[in-house]
């Protein structure tokens, strides 16, 4: 039997859509979501009866999901609101014309890519059919290459989930086919059966003029991301960053080239503790706290944070806080097992890198030792 794809609209199905999510979050990424209910395998939360979950099966097994809310369907939006920073286009458009799509994936055994248009797809032409015009969502820094590639950008500064880490906010124009061709998302295929919105792109282009507070590797171009983050750093990122102590050029350029360089608010959480790491952060700009048990260290540019040296499923050790407005990078913990593949000798260097603290962290570990440090 070949996969079937549509909205879950039974009880039946809505529970398998749950219990997908519980496979994912808890029993693969181990995610320590207080949503999880342990008894029945499932998670939900307080939005799940004002939204609209699709699913796809396969052999009546949910191997795959993604859900629409609908702003106006919400009793109180407020939140979601707010966290998204979505008020700009609920004053331009209304509360009719905005969604939010969240909870995407794939059951372990079906990443092999086919299923992410064909489900997006019927998402897209159900929202479109809705009369929804601006589509938001989040991502993990890491995260934000895969969902450029589906015709997201970001457009505002991250935020700390309590549940799910740190997170950068996105925002789909549904009616600008012009940027899902630029990005080569398969969705400008359906986006090619209705009208551009004209209205939607020219105000996202006076609402949020330039870049966003968040560059991937990809949208810079090969060999793009170190000039920024040399920029930033006042210095080559060679003798800055004990990451890349002992590497060439060319290594260097391949691992930032994945990457993703966000900006931090004073007193973001952008790792905490027990956490999965599914990044390794470099800090280029601004300082930084990491709070390990009862000990607090400083995080200063050249300095990185989030994960071990073995290259091996990892949960944060320490909490990192922003002190002040910082810059940070976000290389993928995938690029580390990709090098570990493609080039044994760099990947060797760079796990011996990631084990080791750095030299200037020792040092100011002893000023706070010493009852200096500030």
């Amino acid at each position: 039997m070949g996969v079937v794809i549509g909205p879950a609209k039974t009880p039946r199905e809505i529970s398998e859509i749950c219990e997908l999510r519980y496979r994912v979050y808890v029993e693969e990424l181990q995610i320590p979501t207080p949503e999880a209910d342990h008894e029945s395998r499932s998670i939900r939360d307080v939005i799940e009866e004002n939204s609209l979950s699709f699913g796809a099966w396969k052999n009546g097994e949910a191997i795959g999901s993604l859900r629409v809310t609908c702003l106006a369907d919400l009793p109180e939006p407020q939140k979601i609101l707010s966290r998204l920073h979505m008020h700009p286009a609920l004053a331009g458009f209304g509360m009719d014309a905005l969604c939010t799509t969240s909870r995407f994936m794939l059951d372990p055994r079906n990443r092999n890519g086919r299923l992410i248009y064909p489900l997006m797809k019927v998402v897209y032409d159900y929202m479109r059919q809705r009369e929804i015009r601006l589509n938001f969502g989040d991502c993990s820094p890491h995260q934000l290459p895969f969902y450029q590639h589906l015709g997201f950008r970001n457009y505002e500064r991250g935020f700390d989930d309590p549940a799910y880490g740190y997170k950068l906010p996105l925002l789909m124009l549904l009616g600008d086919r012009q940027e899902l061709l630029r990005r080569r998302t398969p969705l400008a295929r359906a986006a090619a059966n209705y009208l551009d919105d004209n209205e939607v792109i020219a105000w996202f282009h006076e609402m949020y003029p330039g870049a966003g507070p968040a560059l991937t590797g990809t949208e810079l171009g090969p060999g793009g991301m170190r000039p920024r983050v040399e920029q930033r750093l006042g210095s080559g990122v060679a003798n800055s960053c004990a990451i890349f102590r002992g590497m060439g050029d060319r290594e260097i350029d391949q691992i930032l080239d994945q990457s993703t360089i966000f900006r931090i608010c004073t007193g973001d959480r952008v790792a905490r503790r027990g956490e999965p790491a599914k990044s390794t952060f470099l800090l280029v700009a601004g300082e930084a706290t990491s709070i390990q048990g009862d000990r607090k260290f400083p995080v200063q540019p050249g300095d990185h944070f989030g994960q071990n040296g073995s290259f091996e499923k990892y949960r944060h050790s320490e909490t990192v806080i922003a002190d002040m407005p910082c810059v940070a990078v976000a290389i993928p913990a995938e690029v580390f097992g990709k090098m570990r593949r493609q080039a044994p000798a760099a990947a060797a260097r760079l796990e011996k890198n990631l084990g080791q603290p750095l030299t200037a962290q020792r040092k100011r570990e002893n000023l706070f030792a010493a009852g200096t440090g500030a």
